[in-house]
């Protein structure tokens, strides 16, 4: 509960030196940086899903080289 208290404290004084808009301003920046990292997660993800593949690939048939194109 004092959380709660001292973080609305540190709100209602942005929001006094900054004023509303640029507090909304500043939490549509903060949404679309965690968007944005989201989707950077998500290539990051599917990129070593990828390279695991084909790593697997290669233990598998150590002799057959693929151009990557699998």
């Amino acid at each position: 509960m004092q959380r709660n208290a001292i973080a609305l404290t540190y709100r209602d004084r942005l929001q006094t030196l900054l004023g509303s808009e640029a507090i909304a301003r500043l939490r549509q920046t903060i949404q679309q940086g965690s968007a944005d990292s989201q989707i950077l997660s998500d290539a990051e993800r599917q990129m070593l899903s990828e390279r695991a593949r084909r790593f697997r690939n290669n233990q598998t048939n150590p002799n057959q080289r693929g151009n990557g194109n699998e």
